[in-house]
């Protein structure tokens, strides 16, 4: 009697596809666009995974007793104080790199400060100087001014 690849992939727990794909590998019958799955491979199939499975749970059984017995080795924590030292001294380097960034930002500041005072300085004179020229040429009008309306005074 013939299975549809529902069923078997229902009671397999396993994708139509994935049926698909082992018929195709196994070299069931296909006719037309539908494999002629029959009861007795569809049974082949379940009992080789139900050993597969408790294949695997004895397996998992196994390994979970081992990792019980497993006791931590004296590597592991050396590892994870050589991995913490490494981090850090990388984190130490990598504040102090910030800090020498800000010295050094700090003393071209300082710098810039000083040209600029220095400039500023500099152009405070020109300006004393260029008022002080200014008051003279209001002082050589003034007389100027003066002196002209005394040329026309009766």
């Amino acid at each position: 009697m013939l299975v549809s690849i529902n069923e078997v992939a229902n009671r397999l727990k396993i994708s139509n596809r994935a049926v698909q794909i082992k018929c195709k590998k196994q070299g069931v019958l296909k006719i037309g666009n539908q494999y002629q799955l029959t009861d007795e491979i569809a049974q082949r199939w379940y009992e080789s995974e139900g050993k597969i499975k408790r294949s695997e749970q004895e397996v998992s059984r196994v390994d979970s007793y081992a990792k019980r017995k497993k006791t931590v080795s004296v590597e592991q924590p050396v590892m994870i104080y050589i991995l913490l030292a490494v981090i850090i001294i990388f984190a130490g380097a990598f504040i102090f790199d910030l800090k020498q960034q800000n010295t050094t930002k700090d003393k071209i500041i300082i710098v810039k400060d000083s040209v600029h005072k220095i400039e500023l300085k500099a152009i405070n004179k020109q300006l004393d100087d260029s008022i002080q020229v200014i008051n003279n040429l209001r002082l050589q009008n003034r007389i100027l001014i003066r002196d002209t309306i005394r040329q026309f005074k009766p």
